[in-house]
């Protein structure tokens, strides 16, 4: 007498876990530009030199908020729609793009404030890898995800404006994370 025996398989079936998208605009209230020699934040987004030979700044303060503690699987900044005035990347040494912590309003103290470097442009980009940096500031329960462009040298001393200039409406971070 021969005795089979059977055993029971049992699948597992393993879904991904869920995903989620937004994307943010760059809040127009919070972002700017500051110059130096001082002058007012405008919401106009400018990086470069002005025809005055000023240096300009450009600020963008993203509302993150929601995304508190989430796990962030993709983050990109998107600054494509941006223009520039006469040809910043080449007579200005190109335009960093960095994160920067700066407390609300922004002001003139922000001008010189520290910030981690994410990349020097020589020409407008495509999107942005800005993955890790958000998961830091979502980790830390931060509301705000802030950039600040900026020329990699001085003004050109040219007389000519030379500039990257982004309107808070069209830069956009998309952050796809798990809910």
């Amino acid at each position: 007498m021969q005795i089979k025996s059977q055993s029971a398989v049992t699948a597992t079936n393993t879904l991904p876990p869920a995903v989620a998208q937004v994307v943010l605009n760059a809040v127009a209230s919070e972002s700017g530009t500051l110059y130096e020699p001082a002058a007012g934040a405008p919401l106009t987004i400018l990086a470069g030199d002005t025809s005055a030979n000023d240096i300009a700044r450009g600020y963008m303060s993203f509302d993150i908020s929601a995304l508190s503690g989430k796990t962030i699987q993709n983050a990109s900044l998107a600054i494509g729609s941006c223009s520039t005035m006469q040809d910043p990347f080449t007579s200005l040494g190109g335009i960093w793009v960095g994160e920067v912590q700066y407390a609300l309003p922004l002001d003139q103290s922000d001008y010189n404030i520290a910030g981690t470097g994410i990349t020097l442009l020589n020409a407008v980009p495509g999107p942005i890898d800005v993955k890790n940096l958000v998961q830091t500031r979502t980790t830390e329960g931060k509301a705000r995800f802030q950039i600040r462009l900026h020329p990699a040298g001085p003004t050109d001393a040219d007389g000519q404006a030379d500039y990257i200039s982004c309107n808070a409406g069209s830069v956009t971070l998309t952050i796809t994370y798990q809910p």
